[in-house]
């Protein structure tokens, strides 16, 4: 992503902190798939779906994606919401 600021006395990003353990556990190629952290974010962003190519979101510094109707009203366990008692969620502990 892109840095605002300098990193402040020793700070690091996150992604310096897991590739650094990983090398110490033994797995830092599988955890970097040879890629370096701008690699990830363009890597990540080409699997989204939009038609914004990556150079122009990055100059830009966001996309917009458009939102089915569908989805716009989708709630996440309505059932559950609208009765918790008789419509727990599949993966709460007691549900059948």
């Amino acid at each position: 992503m892109k840095q605002l600021i300098s990193p402040l006395f020793e700070a690091k990003d996150d992604y310096w902190i897991f590739q650094q353990l990983s090398r110490i556990f033994g797995f830092e190629k599988q955890f970097t798939a040879g890629r370096t952290i701008d690699d990830w974010i363009k890597w990540s962003y080409e699997k989204s779906k939009s038609n914004v190519s990556f150079d122009e979101f990055w100059e830009k510094g966001h996309v917009q994606f458009d939102i089915s109707e569908k989805n716009r009203r989708y709630v996440r366990y309505a059932d559950f919401r609208k009765d918790p008692i008789k419509k727990p969620p599949a993966d709460s502990i007691g549900a059948d």
